[in-house]
């Protein structure tokens, strides 16, 4: 059984909600701790101080550094499963939960500041007026309440004279964004990044992370110097050796602020079919919008509703899928007659 790998990613922390005062809080993404986060084993994580987390990446702000969580669903086909006979009582005719097994696969990334300020404060800002109650953790039965989400959260003084800001960018194709801010009297050849947990690499002027399932990378869409008039700078990463980077600046030092902006962005990956024989090729346009098409046998996960063709006519019929660059599915149809059919471009 084949099947098509193309985009996706989930989150790494477990979240219990069982309370929540809402409000509009599409601008609030950092969560503090106040004991309601917990590790893989369910044990509070009390080293996370504030923890931003996304549809495929997790961040989690530690003193001292901070942290990149991933994980993904592996979809099998389940050998235990059978299809309704012809004389079983009536099923649902859609997805049968059965039908596949899942597992959760986890990877999470390091990121030590070396020789960073032992005394630098993180400072969150902008609080959410909602806020989070956890009532079912188990190692707290009285729970935990009043858990506020902030918009930014800044390590102050992390190296001398320089602070590291993270925040969700406006740009929805960035989970991400943190800004190091050298302020006069601040050096860029202070800022020391070592990745542990995954082997990393400079490749194409990128950090080139290797996971357990896929890739992230990290790029420098821009650096500037601050003022009246900014000042575009090209800086670019450093291998510094034994999996430790910096920065190469034309600037090490300034009377005005630079600013060095790092994006983080997990290669996304996902299955789409169901549980019969797929062949495909995928394409691009010039907005990174990608196009699926090729034939199958299966008959879900492929149509949406409102689509030329939502089921398989044939025994084997033609397929074409519209994904956004971020993952997301527009739409997808098949094409296909009495016939085995097939889409090639």
């Amino acid at each position: 059984m084949k099947k098509i790998l193309y985009l996706l990613a989930l989150l790494n922390i477990t979240f219990l909600f069982a309370q929540k005062n809402f409000q509009n809080n599409s601008e609030y993404h950092f969560y503090e701790n106040k004991g309601q986060i917990v590790d893989q084993d369910g044990k509070p994580n009390n080293a996370v101080k504030y923890l931003f987390h996304s549809n495929g990446l997790n961040v989690q702000l530690r003193k001292g550094g901070f942290s990149y969580d991933v994980y993904e669903v592996k979809k099998t086909p389940n050998p235990h499963f059978r299809k309704a006979q012809k004389n079983d009582l009536p099923q649902k005719p859609d997805f049968n939960l059965d039908e596949f097994n899942y597992e959760n696969l986890y990877h999470r990334i390091d990121i030590e500041l070396i020789d960073s300020n032992p005394d630098a404060k993180i400072v969150a800002e902008n609080k959410s007026k909602d806020y989070d109650n956890y009532f079912n953790i188990s190692h707290n039965p009285k729970g935990v309440t009043n858990v506020h989400k902030y918009q930014k959260v800044i390590y102050k003084n992390i190296y001398r004279n320089v602070d590291l800001v993270f925040f969700k960018p406006k740009d929805t194709l960035k989970p991400i964004e943190y800004n190091f801010i050298i302020h006069p009297g601040g050096k860029v050849s202070d800022i020391r990044m070592k990745f542990n947990g995954a082997q990393t690499k400079i490749l194409d002027n990128k950090l080139d992370m290797d996971l357990r399932f896929g890739k992230m990378q990290e790029n420098i869409p821009q650096s500037w110097i601050a003022g009246n008039k900014r000042e575009n700078i090209n800086v670019s990463f450093k291998d510094l050796g034994d999996q430790t980077f910096g920065f190469h600046s034309p600037v090490n030092t300034s009377e005005k602020t630079i600013i060095i902006d790092p994006v983080p962005t997990r290669i996304w990956g996902s299955y789409i079919a169901g549980s019969g024989e797929e062949y495909a090729k995928a394409k691009t346009d010039s907005q990174n919008t990608l196009y699926l098409f090729g034939g199958t046998t299966s008959n879900t996960n492929f149509a949406t509703s409102g689509t030329h063709q939502q089921n398989v006519v044939g025994s084997f019929d033609a397929f074409v899928m519209k994904v956004t660059p971020n993952g997301q599915k527009i739409w997808g149809t098949y094409y296909g007659f009495n016939q085995d059919d097939f889409l090639v471009m």
